[in-house]
């Protein structure tokens, strides 16, 4: 690093530590804000050590200014049809084109907020674009950027269009075979794990199949950051991203905790790395079992069943055995299913388990045809 980036980065450092200077940059003009995130980006790609810092601070611009970085802007996207093709919470998801290739466009629905509503939906849809526009994974939805025309003035987030759809309807429409379901849940496993590693880590906190998307090439990529949390160490804070109704996911795939927070004497009540390797466990019983949490139980019946009597499902047999569920499955969702959150693996050990099973699965393979594997 030069002695003129050097010095800039000083002087960024003084500013974002001094509350008197922060507040006097959270009032620029709109313009002038977006410069001050070009060179704060700037100096993400070229001062290390101080990354986190200036990532940390675009973040909390973005989420107070309600202001993007202008290189974030996707221009001449376009909605196709009269009517969204699906939508939940407080968004709903468009179809649309983009420099000639098929986008979703996921718009804020607003009508019927108040401005408080709005002003705090609007701040979460801004920290859910800045999350997602930092992740890369094979197994993570790309993010190509943000609309600000289509829907004016609204704003819309752009990601490549799934044609398989979501991994529910996925398992649905095709009759996956057992290494079929296998990728797909090693795949989920190593876009969760991946996100969990990102320094500072990520918690996606609304993982199931409903929010995995499958690409044309049939890779599964995990989607829907809107309630997703930055756990920051070195800063001892939570950066939360909650455009849901309660910021704690879908019911069915809640940990215990999240459940019953009161019973576990949990302080912070929201989503972490071990309630993710809960619902991860829900996801692998989706893959093989094709059904929901508790299908026969109505949503107060879950907590009860999960939070108060420390319920789980029995075992599944047919069609999960035939499908490529085996004991070790059993084995790691039990684990990831425990009661107390420390008791949960995390993800690096959950993929660890995975490949194992995959290796113990090809090795008895070979050893039932009596073939060897060719020497290198």
């Amino acid at each position: 690093m030069n002695a003129d980036i050097s010095g800039l980065s000083d002087i960024v450092d003084e500013i974002i530590n001094s509350h008197a200077m922060r507040a006097s940059i959270f009032s620029l003009p709109k313009v002038d804000v977006q410069q001050f995130m070009t060179v704060l980006q700037m100096l993400i790609g070229r001062d290390d050590s101080r990354r986190r810092l200036f990532e940390r601070f675009v973040r909390t611009l973005v989420t107070h200014t309600g202001t993007f970085p202008e290189d974030l802007f996707v221009a001449g996207a376009k909605r196709v049809g009269k009517n969204p093709h699906s939508g939940g919470g407080f968004a709903d998801v468009w179809r649309g084109e983009s420099r000639g290739r098929p986008v979703a466009m996921k718009v804020l629905r607003i009508y019927q907020c108040s401005k408080s509503q709005l002003e705090t939906v609007h701040r979460n849809f801004c920290a859910e674009a800045m999350l997602w526009q930092q992740l890369r994974h094979k197994n993570i939805l790309p993010f190509y950027g943000v609309c600000k025309d289509e829907f004016a003035p609204m704003l819309a987030m752009i990601s490549p269009w799934m044609g398989n759809g979501t991994l529910t309807t996925h398992l649905e429409e095709r009759n996956l075979d057992a290494f079929g379901r296998r990728e797909m849940l090693k795949g989920v496993a190593c876009g969760l794990q991946y996100l969990h590693s990102c320094k500072p880590a990520v918690v996606h906190g609304d993982l199931r199949a409903g929010n995995v998307l499958v690409d044309s090439d049939g890779i599964p990529r995990i989607g829907d950051f809107g309630l997703a949390r930055i756990i920051d160490s070195q800063s001892s804070s939570v950066v939360t991203v909650a455009t849901s109704f309660n910021g704690k996911g879908t019911m069915r795939w809640q940990a215990p905790e999240l459940l019953n927070a009161s019973r576990f004497e949990v302080k912070n009540s929201g989503v972490t790395v071990k309630s993710d390797v809960y619902a991860f466990a829900w996801v692998c019983w989706e893959i093989f079992t094709g059904q929901v949490p508790f299908p026969d139980l109505r949503d107060g019946e879950v907590i009860l069943a999960v939070a108060v009597r420390d319920q789980r499902p029995s075992r599944p047999a047919e069609p999960a055995t035939s499908r490529g569920f085996d004991d070790e499955h059993w084995k790691l969702m039990q684990s990831c299913w425990a009661t107390l959150a420390v008791d949960r693996p995390t993800m690096d050990e959950v993929t660890g388990s995975l490949e194992c099973i995959f290796c113990d699965t090809v090795n008895s393979a070979i050893q039932s045809t009596g073939q060897e594997l060719p020497s290198l």
